[in-house]
């Protein structure tokens, strides 16, 4: 069996009036898919309330449990001194070394890190600068491993408040 390429539909567009009326077209389409995707996220957003206004009963209750345990646990940490942990049927409760560091301004931080060179403490993330790339020649692209491409891509806009008012 011979495998053959689709051929692309061919444009009834034949005169700038079918161009105009397709755009009409678009913009009513576009209008309808809108009212799709309102209707959807409409029905999204009510499923979302529904099952939230069915878990905060559960969620409290939870947090009640939880804030039992961590108080009782907490009355009996010199129980943890050897043992950092206790299993126990339904689970295990224990304590946890953390350690946090914590500032108030970033970049008074970042730049006190810079002075004092601790530079292994201060994270850079590098990108190519396509905006600026742009800019450069041909042949110093060419020297980083870069090319610029051109295109012509076609656009269209609909006049969304002219499709409203043809209806």
């Amino acid at each position: 069996m011979k495998v053959t390429k689709r051929e692309k539909p061919k444009s009834a567009i034949k005169s700038w009036e079918d161009a105009n009326e397709a755009l009409r077209q678009i913009g009513s389409i576009e209008t309808g898919l809108e009212r799709i995707e309102a209707a959807m996220q409409d029905r999204i957003n009510d499923y979302k309330k529904r099952a939230e206004d069915q878990a905060a009963p559960l969620l409290r209750e939870k947090a009640a449990l939880e804030l039992g345990i961590k108080e009782f646990a907490g009355e009996r940490k010199r129980e943890f001194a050897d043992v950092r942990s206790r299993q126990m049927l339904f689970g295990s409760v224990g304590f946890r070394k953390s350690t946090k560091i914590t500032y108030r301004k970033a970049a008074a931080v970042v730049e006190k890190l810079k002075e004092l060179g601790l530079m292994n403490c201060v994270k850079v993330k590098e990108s190519p600068d396509k905006d600026a790339m742009k800019k450069l020649p041909d042949a110093r692209l060419q020297q980083v491993g870069a090319k610029r491409k051109s295109s012509d891509d076609f656009w269209y806009e609909v006049d969304r408040d002219n499709v409203k008012e043809a209806g």
